[in-house]
């Protein structure tokens, strides 16, 4: 009864009443069925809404929580006959062991980097967010690396496995924007710029307005990764790289102040990048 009262929706309209409901079951001593468990993980991840705000971090702290224990239990929360909540579908969908497991590992992920959004642009406390960041990532490359398109892959996992990506990519440029060293951040963004490529393609007349200002922004990050580092010809690379980005998306948006401005600054940096291209390159020439 406890479970119709709150409903059966994976969309949580009230994430404040399942939340007090559901606790409310726990502290009176009762167990809550692996159902329940997954609800109240939900509503707290979903209270935690929109990310970036510091007063979240206790509810995804709660469903983190959650997650990791229905994870571990994995063998007793999984049912063949029960149907489970897809954070990104309207409706709860029966899944195997696997699937559900991932599914899981999914919300435990996006719930780290919730938190390590909080920490990034709520609190500027690095090193908690490098904490989250350094979870969410393994957790994502593993369901990347175990996962691929293929012609066996049905709708759902190609669906999946292509947000799991988009997750992960977040993580790459969130923990490569970090104060780590220049290396570490490199092999980051260089990851990023990786999963960007296999999301959009090659062509970036094919790639929307919003991605390609976000690929212009990672390209113009990791030109400063690579100048801290002495990398003359990437710099130069991902200035170019990055323009042409910003140009494409001045056509799908065209006087847009923001790509105005940034097309501005970066245009300006040309003929530095060039000279300094050009003479990095003499210079490595005559140490050789």
């Amino acid at each position: 009864m406890a479970e119709q009262n709150i409903g059966d929706s994976v969309q949580i309209n009230n994430p404040n009443l399942a939340i007090k409901e559901l606790e409310g079951l726990r502290d009176s001593g009762l167990a809550l069925s692996s159902h329940q468990q997954e609800k109240l993980a939900d509503s707290y991840a979903k209270r935690a809404q929109p990310p970036g705000k510091l007063d979240a971090v206790p509810d995804l702290d709660a469903a983190a929580r959650e997650y990791v224990d229905l994870w571990s239990r994995i063998d007793e929360t999984w049912a063949p006959d029960r149907k489970f909540t897809v954070p990104y579908l309207d409706e709860p969908m029966a899944l195997t062991k696997e699937h559900y497991s991932d599914v899981l590992q999914y919300k435990l992920a996006q719930t780290y980097l919730m938190r390590a959004a909080a920490w990034i642009h709520a609190s500027q406390q690095p090193e908690k967010a490098r904490r989250d960041l350094d979870m969410a990532i393994p957790i994502l490359e593993r369901l990347e690396s175990e996962k691929s398109l293929g012609a066996q892959t049905t709708a759902w996992e190609a669906d999946f496995i292509l947000r799991a990506r988009g997750l992960l990519r977040m993580g790459y440029g969130f923990r490569g924007n970090g104060p780590d060293n220049p290396a570490e951040r490199l092999r980051d963004l260089d990851d990023f710029m990786r999963l960007w490529y296999l999301s959009n393609g090659t062509d970036l007349a094919s790639a929307p307005p919003d991605e390609l200002q976000m690929l212009a922004g990672e390209c113009f990050r990791r030109m400063n990764v690579r100048r801290a580092l002495g990398h003359s010809r990437g710099v130069i690379e991902d200035l170019h790289t990055g323009i042409k980005a910003l140009e494409q998306a001045r056509k799908g948006l065209p006087n847009d102040p923001v790509i105005e401005e940034e097309l501005r600054k970066a245009k300006s940096l040309l003929p530095i990048a060039d000279f300094s291209g050009f003479v990095g390159g003499i210079i490595k020439r005559f140490k050789k």
